[in-house]
């Protein structure tokens, strides 16, 4: 987590920064909706397309190194 370049947006659509989603999910989100709903991502023009995988990906590795 901490070698990521943490300013690179992961949702394009919406603009939403990668910081931004790990703070979600450090903040509880443990969930693809759950970070959706509390940042706007997946909502943007693709619905998820671009970067539904990725924060799969992040819960994931988060929830991994619990």
């Amino acid at each position: 987590w901490s070698s990521d370049v943490c300013s690179s947006d992961l949702c394009p659509c919406r603009v939403i920064t990668r910081a931004k989603i790990k703070e979600s999910i450090r903040n509880g989100a443990h969930t693809v909706e759950a970070v959706a709903k509390e940042t706007g991502a997946t909502t943007g023009s693709c619905k998820g397309c671009r970067c539904r995988s990725k924060i799969q990906e992040l819960i994931t590795e988060h929830l991994d190194s619990m």
